[in-house]
């Protein structure tokens, strides 16, 4: 890079359609985007994280952002803003977000860049309430913000084959697979993984574990079909949690036989048995052991 460019993440917010009245009770139907109270709300949230404007074109606004960290942090603010402020509007507010990593360059206009571009792409792929992230993005992201992410069977564009992510702030938006074993309390237990030929331990004090493709994993797995971020394995109030993350799913055998697949969702573990990351009959390089450990 040059001195004329910094990385970072530019954010892309679709707000076209916004409140159509404030908590002042004043018509907003003619007010222009620049003047609307619900983007002043959004800005100022994105300040809060470091974030900077940059333009607002339409019913779109554009904001830098130093990491994918403090962008993920923004995100999860505005949409929280939303969905609770009764000056934003509640559910009246239909928001689109996108966001992705790379040089930016500085001057009078950069908005020609590639990290201009993805941000448009990966903002038009999103739905309605709906926050989406390039691989370039969820690659930097910190472990905590991994856990986050979800990968989407969609790719950037044809030209273009980077995976797509989906950030979930609230991780109860994914439902738990009800599973008939009464599993007691594991307050001083330990999960063992055993990939290949090396172990790993889940516990109270390890917390959580990713597997997945991406050198940023805990434990790297090779599978043609493995996500980059496939699945988490975490301790959970005194559970051990299988949560998939991934494009094509997880599938869980236990030691007595029975199978189940998840995606996008999540499962208790207990006993002993081998995660299969992406498809159902994977070979040893998407093969995950587990043991739960009392």
């Amino acid at each position: 890079m040059t001195v004329d460019q910094l990385e970072g993440v530019v954010m892309s917010i679709d707000l076209r359609e916004r409140i159509s009245v404030n908590d002042s009770g004043v018509d907003l139907a003619n007010v222009g985007a620049q003047d609307d109270p619900c983007v002043e709300r959004v800005m100022q949230t994105g300040r809060h994280h470091g974030g900077q404007p940059l333009r607002m074109g339409g019913n779109t606004l554009l904001m830098r952002f130093p990491t994918p960290d403090e962008a993920v942090r923004a995100a999860c603010d505005i949409q929280g803003l939303f969905e609770t402020s009764l000056g934003i509007g509640q559910t009246q507010v239909m928001y689109r977000m996108g966001m992705h990593f790379g040089v930016i360059p500085l001057g009078d206009d950069p908005f020609g860049a590639p990290v201009f571009t993805g941000a448009a792409q990966i903002a038009a792929l999103a739905g309605r309430k709906q926050i989406l992230l390039t691989e370039d993005t969820a690659e930097h992201l910190s472990p905590v913000f991994r856990q986050m992410v979800y990968e989407l069977p969609e790719r950037l564009s044809p030209q273009d084959d980077q995976a797509v992510y989906e950030l979930v702030c609230d991780q109860n938006d994914f439902g738990s697979l009800a599973d008939t074993h009464e599993q007691g309390g594991l307050a001083s237990g330990v999960l063992r993984l055993t990939y290949r030929d090396r172990d790993w331990r889940v516990s109270a004090k390890t917390s959580a574990m990713i597997a997945g493709r991406s050198p940023q994993s805990d434990i790297i797995a090779e599978g043609n079909l493995v996500s980059r971020f496939h699945a988490r394995f975490e301790y959970r109030q005194g559970k051990f949690v299988l949560v998939d993350q991934s494009r094509n799913g997880s599938y869980v055998r236990f030691q007595n036989g029975k199978e189940v697949f998840l995606k996008h969702q999540e499962l208790d573990l207990w006993g002993s048995g081998t995660v299969y990351l992406g498809e159902r009959k994977a070979g040893p390089e998407g093969q995950i052991g587990f043991v739960c450990e009392a």
